[in-house]
């Protein structure tokens, strides 16, 4: 059960990581844009 936890934990944070530098990328994109 513990490792189930630290398995959907580790899941979250990678999404939250990809997801942040995804959106980070984005943003850079638009100000070079502009």
């Amino acid at each position: 059960m513990e490792k189930l936890l630290i398995g959907v934990f580790a899941l979250a944070v990678v999404l939250g990581i990809a997801i942040l530098r995804g959106v980070k990328r984005m943003n850079d994109d638009e100000h070079h844009r502009h």
